[in-house]
């Protein structure tokens, strides 16, 4: 509370032009807006003072205790990481939730030389991450269904709720995707018949009786749940697939590269890892759209809107679709003319032989005529 009086108080005075940098004020709609607003008040604490010259607010500076404020900004550090990470608009990120969720709980547990002010923090945070961020079968779903995260060690207690989720929608999803995709669940069981059955005891089948038997192929259906057995038992060749920064695979693509022999997990994947692990993406362009709807654009359809805001949110994904296809059409021009010219080139050269040949049998004739 100290630090936001501070902050509110330099802003509304107009005194940040004497500071290095601007502070930042706390906003509840923004995320960790709390750890970005600490974060800039400990970089610029030393400086402070000087936009709280003659002002009430020094008192206010003064009861902040900058060890304890670095403290803080420290231990609340995994948490704008994890922010961050479940951000992410390009990739899946609803496989990370029970891992990172259960890393800001480790991180919450009390150690021997915490001071008071840490532990009130750790034990409220605590409370807050189990109430208020609880675990959903999407969660899990998405969790088990991340080769790297299939044995649950993150979080041993999600476990068997994870499996049996899998299992559930597995169950559900086979039902309604294409019959062609269930063809791994399906063996070929094969039934000698005798020929004998169809021969007659007359002499003139004789031959008949020494036909190969027919051979009849009998679809017999092995267990339902097969393929979760064998994606629960898969190992993970890590060596195959290209890590980013993180450390993660490419989800997709694992997933893409996997789809014959896990047809259904394939299927359910696509589904699953469609869900954003956090609403961030909704709220930026939500306020994005106070840019779009202003005074003098009242009367914009629901239509229009909608397509404003999608171009504005994928307008760089689109510009390097342009881009890519510029380039595709620059390399295809010069081929193109790089082939004419090869093509100009070699007809040239063919005149030039044929010339050549036309002057030499002149020149052979005349030598025969002479003689």
């Amino acid at each position: 509370n100290q630090i936001k009086k501070v902050v509110c108080h330099i802003r509304r005075s107009h005194q940040q032009q004497t500071l290095s940098k601007k502070v930042v004020s706390y906003s509840d709609t923004r995320f960790n807006g709390a750890l970005m607003m600490m974060d800039n008040f400990a970089e610029l604490f030393f400086e402070l003072p000087s936009a709280l010259v003659n002002s009430n607010f020094m008192m206010n500076y003064n009861l902040i205790e900058k060890d304890l404020l670095d403290c803080v900004c420290k231990f609340l550090e995994p948490f704008e990481e994890v922010i961050v990470n479940l951000s992410e608009e390009q990739r899946p990120t609803l496989h990370k939730v029970i891992p990172l969720r259960q890393t800001l709980i480790n991180s919450c547990v009390l150690e021997a030389n915490d001071s008071n002010g840490i532990i009130q923090l750790k034990v409220f945070l605590a409370r807050r991450l189990n109430n208020a961020w609880p675990i959903t079968d999407e969660h899990r779903l998405a969790t088990i269904l991340h080769p790297k995260f299939k044995k649950c060690e993150c979080s041993p207690n999600e476990k068997e709720k994870s499996i049996n989720v899998l299992k559930s929608q597995f169950q559900k999803h086979q039902t309604i995707i294409s019959p062609s995709c269930t063809n791994s669940l399906v063996s070929k069981h094969v039934v000698v018949q005798s020929s004998s059955s169809n021969t007659t005891s007359k002499s003139n089948n004789l031959l008949s009786q020494y036909f190969d038997s027919k051979v009849k192929v009998v679809d017999e259906r092995l267990n339902p749940l097969q393929e979760i057995d064998d994606y629960l038992n898969f190992e993970f060749d890590e060596s195959y697939y290209i890590y980013d920064n993180s450390g993660d695979i490419d989800i997709l693509l694992f997933w893409k590269k996997q789809q014959h022999l896990f047809p259904i997990f394939s299927s359910l994947a696509k589904v699953i890892f469609a869900i954003p692990a956090s609403n961030t993406i909704i709220e930026r362009l939500f306020s994005s759209s106070k840019n779009v709807v202003i005074e003098k654009r009242t009367r914009l359809g629901a239509s229009k809107i909608n397509e404003l805001l999608f171009l504005q949110k994928n307008l760089n994904t689109l510009k390097e679709l342009i881009n890519n296809n510029n380039r595709k059409r620059t390399l295809s021009m010069s081929s193109t003319t790089t082939a004419s010219s090869d093509e100009s080139s070699y007809n040239t050269a063919k005149q030039q032989r044929l010339d050549t040949d036309e002057s030499f049998n002149n020149f052979d004739n005349m030598e025969v005529f002479l003689d």
